[in-house]
């Protein structure tokens, strides 16, 4: 038990600001323009919204504040442009601790990305200099969260632990993520740490910058274009494209088609396009066929493939064994995918695939290529 706490309250006040650096390029040139043109109205616009006290210590309490539609402990959202967060916890014991969650919305119609070199987490005790700490030196900068879970720094007090956690590295147009963040006081801080915090003021702020994010240059972007199609009668379909989502992505393409004879073959291709600053992998996942009206079967190896049939792809895997394509960065791979009978099917074979339709769905996952860090080609 530590014994004597003086009366005295320790005031935490904290706030955050969002720093927003219009990264928008306009290029400026000399033009003879005949005919009309017209300018896309550009609108940049990132604020919180939406700010709470999610969790605290029991013994935590508030300084009151004049607005009377915000509870107690709750962030305050100031600025005419919503930009910054404040709020200001008492923390009375060793151990104490708040938490709270605020949503980043990107109202504007430019997609934005966090400058993790130019954000950072400031901290200031009383009257001692403030410390700045970059974010750039706690996350992985290829990464769409930014996952703090406590910052360890030399310059920070030893007794603070301070996390953040977000999805909010990269806002599309539109888009509403969210923040979390937690600061409290360790509950082994020594008697003497403890004794020299009466009385000072604890100040956080989280200086947060985003740029205009028009290529995804911290990840992978991988997206499907051009299905054409080399052999048979009707186009692949590509129905799923969930590679929007930086670092990762699900793409799947299906196609229908009847095979007869020896030798028959359907033939498609597609460019797999990679529009971000990190080489991508790229393999063929999930394979499903499906004959006429019978079960739909999955071939994730060769040898699950009904009998007759032979399936073969360029630029890409065909099983398990080798499955990663790279596609550099800012950078595109026509990746082409087969299925032909076999020109040696015996006949008893071919009477169970003759005038039945085949449906053939691909799932190709993407994500970043390289394990200890980005792997660029150039």
């Amino acid at each position: 038990m530590r014994k004597n706490y003086k009366k005295n309250k320790i005031v935490a006040i904290i706030f955050a600001i969002i720093f927003l650096g219009f990264g928008y390029a306009f290029l400026n040139s000399n033009l003879k323009i005949l005919g009309t043109a017209r300018i896309r109205n550009v609108k940049w616009d990132i604020h919180f919204d939406n700010a709470r006290k999610t969790y605290a210590s029991s013994s935590v309490t508030y300084l009151s504040n004049s607005n009377s539609n915000i509870e107690p402990g709750d962030p305050i959202i100031k600025g005419d442009e919503r930009q910054e967060l404040e709020w200001e916890v008492i923390f009375n014991e060793p151990g104490d601790y708040y938490e709270f969650e605020t949503d980043i919305v990107n109202a504007g119609n430019i997609d934005a990305m966090l400058d993790y070199e130019n954000s950072f987490l400031k901290v200031k005790v009383g009257d001692e200099e403030e410390i700045s700490v970059s974010l750039e030196q706690y996350t992985n900068r290829y990464y769409p969260w930014l996952d703090i879970r406590n910052f360890q720094h030399n310059d920070l007090p030893s007794y603070l632990e301070i996390s953040l956690d977000g999805n909010m590295v990269f806002l599309e147009a539109g888009e509403t993520k969210g923040l979390e963040g937690y600061i409290g006081i360790k509950s082994n801080i020594t008697d003497e740490e403890w004794e020299n915090l009466q009385g000072k003021d604890i100040t956080m702020s989280l200086t947060l910058r985003y740029l205009q994010n028009s290529n995804h240059p911290y990840s992978t972007y991988v997206y499907l274009i051009n299905p054409v199609l080399i052999n048979g009668e009707e186009l692949p379909k590509v129905v799923n494209d969930d590679g929007n989502y930086p670092g990762s992505g699900v793409h799947t393409v299906e196609f229908n088609t009847i095979l007869n004879n020896p030798g028959d073959y359907y033939e498609f291709s597609v460019d797999v396009m990679n529009d971000g600053g990190h080489s991508a992998a790229l393999d063929l996942n999930e394979r499903t066929i499906k004959i006429g009206d019978g079960d739909v079967i999955d071939f994730y190896d060769l040898e699950d493939l009904p009998e007759g049939l032979i399936y073969t792809t360029e630029n890409i895997g065909t099983n398990h064994t080798s499955y990663y394509t790279k596609i550099c960065e800012y950078n595109k791979k026509t990746v082409k995918i087969r299925l032909s009978i076999d020109p040696n099917a015996t006949e008893e074979v071919l009477n169970n695939l003759r005038g039945k339709k085949i449906t053939v769905s691909y799932e190709l996952h993407s994500g970043e290529y390289g394990s200890s860090g980005p792997e660029l080609c150039g």
